[in-house]
């Protein structure tokens, strides 16, 4: 995480042991750059945040007096997305609709959010995607005023690669036949590749469309020793396994 000064030079800086809560005093009015950049323990990124803090006499979103104010922001929460927004705009607003684009460009209305009500207090609203795209997911507020004018925040995109996890391999060790399951992926392509330990391709299958049977390897004419196979369905992140030949 790091805070910049309104002319972006640093004011504040951690990584890894950052405290929380995080209590600065005594910076002068203005408005500040905050980075926040979270990541999962393989380092795939699941937050990268900048968003304008503005501060004042009183609370951030009072900061200059009479100025709209909209912080939105989109975090992953598992196979999820949370969506969150803070303004002061509810009392001149019909709706929020959370949009979510795979490109950036074309957009879809995940939820629609009525407005709390008739205040120009700071307010909390939330929702969720609980069915993000696969890869990168682009996300954005569309504030719905009372005069019909529209407004968009600024994007948000979070990224799922999906990691092959219900792949079943039997037997194992195999001696004639060795069998993939991965019928939780039917109707995805896919590419199996068998290597030695030497990295050597052995054999290789291309599937247009996964069924719920498994993908049949002829490994009899294999030495004895151990293999690996290379996974990769669809859009989802690439994955090897072992298997070991057994002798005949």
């Amino acid at each position: 995480m790091k805070l910049f000064s309104p002319s972006w030079s640093t004011v504040y800086d951690c990584f890894d042991d950052c405290p929380n809560p995080l209590t600065l005093s005594g910076l002068p009015s203005g408005t500040y750059h905050l980075s926040i950049n979270l990541y999962e323990s393989n380092w795939e990124a699941t937050c990268d945040l900048l968003e304008d803090v503005i501060i004042g006499s009183a609370s951030p979103l009072e900061g200059i007096e009479g100025a709209d104010v909209l912080f939105f922001n989109a975090m992953k929460d598992g196979r999820s997305v949370n969506l969150n927004w803070v303004t002061n705009t509810s009392f001149k607003t019909t709706s929020y609709d959370v949009e979510r684009s795979a490109d950036g460009e074309i957009f879809e209305q995940v939820d629609q959010t009525q407005s709390f009500g008739d205040t120009a207090d700071e307010l909390y609203y939330q929702t969720e995607d609980t069915n993000p795209n696969v890869g990168i997911n682009y996300y954005r507020l569309k504030q719905t005023l009372t005069d019909g004018s529209v407004r968009y925040s600024g994007l948000k995109k979070i990224n799922f690669q999906l990691e092959l996890e219900e792949v079943v391999i039997f037997p194992n060790p195999a001696n004639e036949d060795l069998y993939i399951n991965l019928k939780a992926y039917a109707g995805l392509s896919a590419e199996i590749t068998i290597y030695n330990q030497l990295g050597e391709r052995l054999d290789m299958q291309s599937i247009e469309s996964l069924t719920e049977e498994p993908v049949r390897f002829d490994v009899g004419a294999y030495n004895s020793g151990m293999y690996f196979i290379d996974v990769k369905v669809d859009d989802l992140k690439r994955k090897s396994f072992r298997f070991v030949k057994g002798k005949l």
